[in-house]
């Protein structure tokens, strides 16, 4: 199957499956609990259908399924790691739906799950050294810019990928805050991987990666601005999740970083925020993440995605040429 065919189908399957998911969330009547100590304007959102990421994730299931070798050990490992990312963001948004507040699953459990994770995603990377990267034989070389050539993490590869796993997932999840702009975002991070890979890598990875985008262009269709369903930890996880995935079996953690610069913003915006905010008692932003500081200062939630994606688009392309 042709990759514009794995994007059709992801788009196609993820199109159906939201439109029935949301008839059966309107029935079980699991809406958003919209936070009160963020921006005002949000508050109308409550009440919106929450939890879209299981149609997310299930159309990205089967889509992979149909276009990709499920015999494949690097396919099998990355819907290992998408999957149980899903089901932190599932136990969270459930745990969320059933106590009617919007705090889920607890912290301290999440990071030992996500530690555990990233530990597995590093193993499995230095167990399959046939994984493409930067001279196979070398099981812990990761990509840096072209100028360098690559670099042999040694002992610290798998601390390195806990990180990257971890970063990535929570940034993606921060990023989740604006009607549309999580789905944008992180479309243009996986064409850049996806372009990257089928210049230089093993393109198994590649239909998945359509199929993925796919899915974010289907569930966009109805959670473009107003949106009539919010992804929910349940996506944001899964998407933060299968992203790692690919750039630590990618070996383009570092590509990543660069690419999706407006995830890791979004991120160091709040912990710059909460930081600051400890040791000086005063806040550096309007509000964090940083989209909400954009809210702030008068620019609509369209201006702001849209936006955001444009600098997404700049970012990705700085990184292709970097690298």
């Amino acid at each position: 199957m042709s990759l514009l065919a794995s994007a059709g189908l992801g788009f196609a399957l993820c199109l159906g499956f939201t439109r029935l998911w949301m008839v059966v969330l309107a029935k079980w009547k699991m809406r958003q609990v919209i936070r009160t100590d963020g921006p005002e304007s949000h508050l109308k959102k409550s009440g919106t259908l929450t939890m879209g990421g299981v149609a997310m994730f299930a159309a990205w299931a089967v889509a992979t399924a149909v276009a990709s070798n499920a015999a494949d050990v690097k396919i099998r490992a990355l819907f290992i790691i998408a999957a149980t990312s899903f089901a932190i963001g599932f136990v969270d948004d459930f745990a969320k739906f059933r106590g009617k507040k919007t705090e889920g699953l607890k912290a301290r459990y999440k990071i030992l799950i996500e530690i555990a994770l990233g530990a597995f995603l590093g193993a499995f990377v230095i167990w399959h050294a046939d994984v493409w990267g930067p001279g196979a034989a070398n099981a812990t070389a990761i990509w840096t810019p072209k100028w360098f050539g690559a670099l042999n993490a040694g002992v610290l590869f798998i601390p390195f990928v806990i990180i990257v796993y971890i970063g990535t997932i929570n940034a993606v999840n921060l990023n989740d805050g604006l009607d549309g702009l999580m789905s944008g975002c992180v479309a243009v991070v996986l064409s850049a991987l996806g372009f990257f890979i089928s210049k230089y890598g093993d393109r198994t990875l590649l239909p998945p990666i359509a199929a993925l985008i796919g899915v974010l262009a289907g569930f966009l269709w109805f959670n473009t601005h107003p949106a009539k369903i919010f992804a929910g930890d349940t996506g944001s996880l899964f998407l933060g999740g299968a992203v790692a995935a690919v750039a630590v079996m990618a070996r383009l953690e570092l590509f990543l970083v660069v690419a999706g610069a407006v995830l890791v913003l979004e991120a160091l915006s709040v912990i710059l925020q909460v930081g600051t905010f400890r040791l000086t008692g005063k806040r550096l932003l309007p509000m964090a993440p940083l989209h909400h500081s954009f809210e702030k200062i008068g620019w609509s939630e369209p201006q702001i995605v849209v936006r955001f994606w444009i600098v997404s688009c700049a970012f990705a392309a700085v990184a292709i040429w970097m690298f």
